[in-house]
């Protein structure tokens, strides 16, 4: 006899999962990749700041070994992450500005840099483009988060993570250097697939709401998805996604004084669990039903998510398939989670 499955029971008061995406479902593998390479090719490129060739087609073991330069195997990553930048864009962004403020391209200069200052969130973003306008006597705007120079740090990442052919589709033009791949045809889920599916139909099966909250945009995170076939087990107005944040951002950048909704906001989470019930400026007034929260669960794998969540007052669930897996316990400990898992497997017995 097959063994019945069923949701854990610490979901028994639950009606509602909203999931992060990657280090949760999907693997931040590429995106790394693909924001290691920016780094590389914006400091060590001719066509940027460098003096360097750098080759649009590279090997899995050059990719591994830039990562590994840039990233200092990786606990760059993790001290951001802690910190709450969340999208891998701004991961990017953050480390460019720090090689350039000090200077350098010595990254572990620029990682001790970061690991000195009490920084989190939205504060990074003011003091790095502080810091830059400071030294280039540049304008302000240049510099800021979704500035002209994040907006050319996110292009070459999208160069890198798209691809040639899929970047002209998205932008309508050719990519500053032609020849690259795309990472984002190698996507892997960060557990094994069937499990995956195991537990999103078992939470489906048992009537909890399943939605996303995701820094990636759409199209992104919605081909693997897509490719997996486990897109339909999420609410179609409960998938939000980079794409939702750009949107309401330009909509109620008269109405609201915020200047960004990307995570640690809690923007996104709130969309997915009320959907369409509250207007944008009712979500972002604190004008909504707030009694659902505590039959909501957010799972999610950074500090961005836990500090959304925590934004909101809503339970949240720790998964420690991130950047520094098991490492991570002790940081959502500190947090305050309320729940800590290995991953989404322990939401079903």
């Amino acid at each position: 006899m097959e063994k019945i499955v069923k949701p854990a029971p610490f979901l028994k008061d639950i009606e509602c999962i909203v999931f992060d995406m990657d280090g949760v479902i999907t693997s931040e593998q590429n995106y790394w990749n693909a924001a290691a390479l920016t780094i590389y090719e914006v400091l060590h490129g001719k066509n940027y700041h460098g003096e360097q060739e750098i080759k649009a087609s590279l090997t899995p073991l050059e990719i591994r070994e830039i990562r590994s330069q840039v990233f200092l195997q990786d606990k760059t990553i993790a001290l951001l992450k802690d910190r709450g930048v969340n999208t891998n864009w701004d991961l990017a962004y953050v480390v460019i500005c720090g090689a350039r403020i000090l200077s350098t391209t010595n990254y572990e200069e620029v990682y001790q840099y970061f690991l000195a200052r009490e920084l989190a969130g939205m504060e990074i973003y003011d003091f790095i483009s502080d810091k830059l306008v400071a030294l280039t006597g540049m304008d302000k705007s240049y510099f800021k988060r979704h500035g002209i120079f994040w907006e050319k740090c996110k292009r070459i990442f999208q160069e890198w993570y798209l691809g040639e052919q899929e970047y002209v589709k998205a932008y309508g033009h050719e990519p500053m250097q032609s020849g690259k791949k795309g990472l984002m045809y190698s996507e892997d889920p960060v557990i094994q697939l069937d499990k995956v599916k195991k537990v999103l139909k078992t939470l489906y099966d048992s009537g909890i709401q399943m939605g996303i909250g995701t820094g990636r945009p759409y199209t992104e995170i919605h081909t693997p998805l897509m490719q997996w076939d486990i897109a339909h087990y999420f609410d179609d107005d409960a998938y939000v996604t980079y794409t939702d944040v750009e949107k309401a951002e330009e909509q109620m950048a008269d109405k609201v004084n915020i200047e960004s909704l990307a995570k640690p906001h809690p923007y996104v989470f709130l969309k997915a669990i009320y959907k369409d019930k509250y207007s944008d400026e009712e979500l972002l007034t604190n004008q909504y039903d707030k009694s659902r929260l505590a039959h909501t669960l957010i799972i999610g794998d950074a500090g961005s998510d836990i500090m959304a969540a925590k934004a909101i007052e809503c339970p949240f669930a720790a998964v420690l398939t991130g950047v520094i897996g098991e490492k991570a316990r002790a940081y959502f400990e500190d947090m305050g989670a309320t729940y800590i898992l290995n991953n989404i497997s322990e939401l079903i017995i």
